[in-house]
């Protein structure tokens, strides 16, 4: 699981956040530049102790856990989703092919996501979405574009919340009303992808999603941070910079300059050799 230390502003936020969700055998990844990292570091160590754990590498934690709980090589994050086994987690595909997944969170304004839609017809790229429930109904024209246009949709849930911090049965409500909405507008249940908002998620998510037939929780390897009011010379930069054969890109569909950044970004990964294509592809067999 993921501290969170980079999407609060305080120690205490951090601490609170990882009080109710840590477990035994967890892994938690500390982010580095986060500027509330190394103030929670202390009481986070205190709590985890206090609460009986032992705290470990991530070497030593692999060897104590039985070689029965080890996920197959199935669950690979360079292996392709889609044909059956346990669910995987993907950040980026290891199999060396020269493509990169373009993907969008959220949702935004209709004339934002129009243009956003036009500048990958006219480049005649596909990309994955991940929508939220809310946002497909408020949107209905614009998703069935999508669809039309050949991108895929997937889940994103009902109301963006942070997982961790669910019940089963609140992530359960989430996902399934979400996977309901693209089903009235589109028809079907969406690509059997999910990504969890703010990439954060637990052993209780993964368990749910593979139980409701999902094949990949999808995370990323790019951050264009697009949210973050980036301009668009920055942001193509970055994401140019950063991305490799086997990217996940992110960027979501309500950046203020999200649209100006990919007509700079799609011919800049194009000059050196990349193909840009959807998830589906990118961890399946065929390129796009």
């Amino acid at each position: 699981m993921d501290a969170g230390d980079w999407l609060v502003d305080s120690p205490e936020a951090v601490v609170e956040q990882l009080k109710g969700a840590v477990a035994g055998g967890a892994i938690v990844n500390i982010n580095m530049k986060a500027k509330t990292a190394a103030a929670a570091l202390p009481s986070i160590v205190r709590e985890l102790k206090a609460r009986g754990f032992e705290l470990v590498t991530a070497g030593e934690l692999l060897r104590k856990i039985p070689p029965a709980a080890v996920a197959p090589p199935s669950a690979s994050p360079s292996g392709p989703p889609l044909t059956g086994g346990p669910l995987a987690v993907l950040r980026r595909s290891e199999a060396g092919r020269p493509y990169i997944a373009l993907t969008f969170d959220d949702g935004g304004p209709a004339w934002r996501v129009n243009e956003i839609l036009d500048i990958l017809k006219e480049a005649g790229v596909r990309s994955t979405f991940f929508l939220l429930r809310e946002w497909v109904r408020a949107n209905p024209d614009e998703v069935r574009r999508m669809a039309a246009e050949g991108h895929e949709i997937a889940n994103h849930s009902y109301s963006h919340p942070r997982f961790s911090w669910l019940s089963t049965a609140a992530m359960r409500e989430e996902i399934l009303a979400a996977r309901e909405a693209l089903r009235e507008v589109t028809g079907r249940d969406g690509a059997p992808f999910f990504r969890p908002p703010y990439g954060v998620y637990n052993g209780t998510l993964t368990g749910l999603l593979n139980e409701l037939g999902y094949r990949a929780l999808v995370m990323w390897d790019v951050d264009s941070r697009d949210w973050s009011g980036l301009d668009a010379d920055t942001i193509s930069r970055q994401v140019a910079g950063d991305a490799a054969a086997g990217s996940v890109v992110l960027f979501h569909l309500h950046g203020a300059h999200t649209a100006e950044a990919l007509r700079e970004v799609i011919p800049a990964l194009r000059a050196r050799g990349y193909g840009l294509t959807t998830l589906g592809n990118l961890f399946g067999e065929g390129g796009g």
